[in-house]
């Protein structure tokens, strides 16, 4: 069961952790002018940090989110690839609450969200950083979101 114990909003640019802030520049590099960059703008391979480590999402409305990729090397309470799933179908379902209001936010303020995530799963220690970032066709209306997340402390049985 996952338990939050805390989410800390970190400035994006200043996360912690490299790639998130490559990913970031990566982000602000294919918006251009743009407020958000379109889908068409976002080359998944060409991305180069994170590997297996990227989610895309389509934003459905702000409490549904379907995975168009979930990747290889993330993990979740539930174990499972979630592509082709939404953020409702999680079976841990404060899990999934937690990562839908997350979404959410990013979609309704159209603006990168970066957190420090603290929680347990099962008791044991579970923490990472999220960035979630609007991808927009008409740089107005959110309609996909590109995540990225990095480990910080996993329970070896999340592991793949």
């Amino acid at each position: 069961m996952f338990t939050l114990i805390s989410e800390e909003r970190v400035i994006p640019n200043t996360a912690k952790t490299p790639q998130l802030r490559q990913l970031l520049d990566y982000w602000k590099e294919r918006r251009g002018a743009r407020r958000m960059p379109r889908r068409e703008d976002v080359d998944l391979d060409e991305i180069g940090v994170l590997p297996g480590r990227i989610h895309l999402l389509d934003a459905l409305s702000p409490t549904e989110f379907r995975y168009r990729i979930y990747g290889t090397n993330l993990t979740n309470p539930d174990r499972r690839d979630m592509t082709g799933l939404t953020t409702r179908d999680y079976n841990d379902t404060a899990f999934g609450a937690m990562v839908t209001r997350h979404l959410g936010e990013v979609m309704m303020q159209a603006t990168p969200l970066c957190l420090h995530i603290r929680a347990t799963l099962d008791g044991i220690a579970y923490e990472y950083y999220r960035l979630a970032m609007p991808l927009s066709p008409d740089d107005v209306s959110v309609t996909m979101l590109l995540v990225g997340s990095e480990r910080v402390t996993v329970p070896t049985h999340l592991l793949r």
